[in-house]
């Protein structure tokens, strides 16, 4: 079975490589094309023979979506016989999707296309002009992938008119994306014994604005006026430096720079709850990592992470800039012993997730032969 990834986002986000590796080993034939700007900066990572970062536009023209994507359609056609495989997997609605829709006009290949943040946050919320092209996209996906039920419920009930959410309801699909297996062969219990006074309170992420990291400390000082102790760990790169400045002059913080996952796992066993109340997030692979080491979590209600457990089974939704609610949540878990069990995040295993990726591509496949085969005896 031949697969062409067609993934922008695996420039960035490296925990692709785990499915792609996943996917290697059951003997699928697949290839990976990564489009980037001519001046991005390649850090030496990795990619994988079965990769191709392809240079092939000019940031300025990220600006204009079809003058940026038909250059990239041309490119994608220069680096593969595009004829020659089986099923395309596009990692994005509209960037990626856009690339297999056209690919499947052309060759007739069926795609399936996943449906991340930027897509639901920002080209459909905003670029209004390409909701009819987006939808497009969808009808004619042999699947859809959302990788949460949040982001399922918003699109179907919320965002797509009626017509649209009626055709493709029954072609989506949910499939998280999938934790580093070091954080799955490492899981931790710990028991979460009521804090009455003392919490020690955990992040691990980029320092930025969509973090909302002053929405934490608004919620911490209101533990403080109640007499609790907080300290509050914060691991990760500074992307804002305000942001940073902000944090950095609160002295119940402690800011430890940029870790690697053995220096991790320390960490989240020393803490006593992760948050991370993001405005947008597609997912939050760090949720999973810290649940696979006992800490209970608060994240954001609708976004990527909400809907894969119940109010209280691994920890607390909250509306991202609710610094009250935020705050009775961290004291419901510190009143509360919440126990995780090792089972939690064996959904997020790439294992796991890449049997379903499999299924769906059997599925597709034998959809074509039985199509071909019943136009074939129809001829006949």
């Amino acid at each position: 079975m031949k697969i062409l990834h067609i993934n922008s986002y695996y420039a960035k986000s490296y925990f692709y490589k785990n499915l792609f590796e996943e996917q290697l080993q059951k003997s699928l034939e697949i290839k990976v094309y990564i489009p980037v700007s001519n001046e991005f900066l390649n850090n030496n990572f990795n990619y994988g023979e079965y990769a191709k970062l392809s240079y092939c536009y000019k940031d300025w023209e990220r600006l204009i979506f079809p003058f940026k994507h038909n250059k990239i359609l041309k490119d994608i056609n220069k680096k593969f016989d595009c004829s020659n495989f089986d099923v395309y997997h596009a990692h994005s609605w509209f960037s990626n999707g856009y690339i297999a829709y056209k690919l499947n006009e052309k060759y007739k290949i069926p795609y399936i296309v996943a449906i991340r943040n930027t897509d639901i946050n920002i080209f459909y919320k905003y670029m209004i002009c390409l909701r009819n092209l987006g939808h497009k996209i969808l009808n004619n996906a042999s699947k859809v992938i959302f990788i949460s039920p949040a982001y399922q419920k918003r699109v179907l009930n919320d965002l797509l008119p009626q017509n649209i959410a009626e055709i493709i309801y029954d072609k989506c699909m949910i499939i998280p994306n999938g934790v580093d297996r070091f954080w799955i062969d490492n899981q931790y219990s710990k028991n979460n014994l009521p804090l009455y006074s003392n919490i020690k309170i955990l992040y691990v992420g980029n320092i930025d604005k969509n973090k909302n990291l002053l929405t934490t400390c608004k919620a911490i000082e209101l533990l403080l006026k109640d007499g609790v102790k907080v300290e509050y760990t914060i691991v990760g790169r500074v992307q804002n430096s305000k942001i940073y400045q902000k944090i950095l002059s609160k002295k119940y913080v402690t800011y430890l720079g940029e870790k690697n996952k053995l220096e991790l796992l320390n960490i989240y066993r020393e803490n006593n709850i992760f948050i991370m109340p993001s405005r947008t997030e597609t997912f939050g692979l760090v949720y999973v990592e810290a649940i696979s080491q006992g800490l209970p979590v608060i994240y954001s209600k609708g976004e990527g992470f909400d809907g894969w457990f119940s109010d209280g089974e691994v920890g607390y939704g909250i509306h991202c800039q609710d610094y009250i609610g935020l705050y009775e949540q961290i004291k419901n878990i510190m009143l509360h012993n919440i126990k995780i069990t090792p089972n939690s995040i064996k959904q997020f295993s790439w294992e796991v997730i890449n049997e379903k990726y499999m299924s769906i591509y059997n599925e597709i496949l034998l959809g074509v032969y039985d199509e071909n085969n019943s136009t074939q005896n129809f001829g006949k």
